[in-house]
């Protein structure tokens, strides 16, 4: 196997993007778990398809093994001009420890083939060219293997459900999109530049803009490679469904008790879902239960 090109646990969010340029398609991350490092190396055919890799223990050579991607979440961007393709998915044989427990990494990346703004039918023209072979393997969803026609869906249903930023915030006030510039040296030497939260499409786009021109500049060196990366604030799902506020009437619950009756001295909770009130939204129903004192 050729020496390959090692990426540090942080920065495995650019591991697919770097791929492309290592010769004869090699990766390896570097990922320590209590005093040993494991060195695992894998890589893609040129369309994504994950192949056999082999891991490489300090004192010892396992058999080869297969790698493949486990899909967690996707929420695409939505900017003035186009989508940003962002999806949590990793390594099925990559593992970090979060909170004390070891897991199966995971980041937030840019899921392409290295661009990172798209027209809605150029991302469908992308994952259509990553379709028809005999392999229909992509990645793991929900502990099943998502095939061409699963594949085209999850493309279809993140276009359709993409957000802007500002439509994230308003879920989720305290989420932000994290901007940075990988840049990789021959000696393999790496640095980031120009890093950014961006709460906004106005920023998210001139910041972009900013970034292609320094890739531009950094680029003039072949042997420089240089990647552009966003992600959300924590490398979990985010769950946006869950929390999105519903249309219409609402109720306000408290456990298993409905807010029934509200008063100058106080109110009244009833088990019996047909004295609540009815409000005609989430906001008025926020606002009396801010003046009741009530989450």
């Amino acid at each position: 196997m050729k020496k390959p090109y090692y990426l540090t646990q942080a920065e495995r969010n650019e591991q697919e993007e770097a791929i492309k340029f290592l010769e004869g398609n090699v990766c390896a991350i570097v990922c320590s778990k209590k005093k040993d490092v494991a060195y695992e190396a894998y890589c893609f055919d040129d369309k994504r398809q994950t192949m056999p890799f082999h891991s490489i223990h300090s004192k010892q050579r396992r058999f080869p093994k297969m790698s493949y991607t486990i899909m967690y979440d996707r929420q695409f961007l939505k900017t003035s001009r186009g989508i940003i393709p962002l999806a949590l998915y990793g390594d099925n044989n990559v593992s970090e420890r979060v909170n004390g427990h070891e897991r199966r990494e995971r980041h937030w990346g840019v899921y392409t083939n290295g661009k990172t703004e798209f027209t809605p039918d150029e991302y469908m023209s992308l994952i259509q060219s990553w379709c028809g072979s005999e392999f229909q393997e992509h990645f793991v969803s929900h502990g099943k293997w998502v095939d061409d026609k699963g594949i085209v869906a999850w493309a279809k249903n993140g276009i359709k459900n993409a957000l802007t930023i500002e439509e994230i915030r308003q879920i989720v006030p305290v989420q932000s999109l994290t901007c940075y510039i990988s840049v990789w040296e021959k000696d393999y030497s790496h640095r980031n530049e120009e890093r950014r939260y961006c709460n906004t499409t106005e920023q998210l786009e001139q910041w972009l803009d900013t970034a292609y021109a320094r890739k531009k500049e950094l680029s003039a060196d072949p042997s420089r490679k240089v990647f552009i990366c966003l992600s959300y604030l924590r490398q979990e799902p985010l769950k946006l469904s869950v929390r999105k506020e519903p249309d219409g009437e609402v109720i306000i619950r408290k456990e298993n008790r409905y807010l029934s009756e509200v008063a100058d001295k106080g109110y009244t909770f009833s088990s019996d879902i047909a004295d609540a009130l009815v409000f005609k939204n989430t906001a008025e129903a926020r606002n009396l239960a801010a003046r009741c004192g009530q989450p």
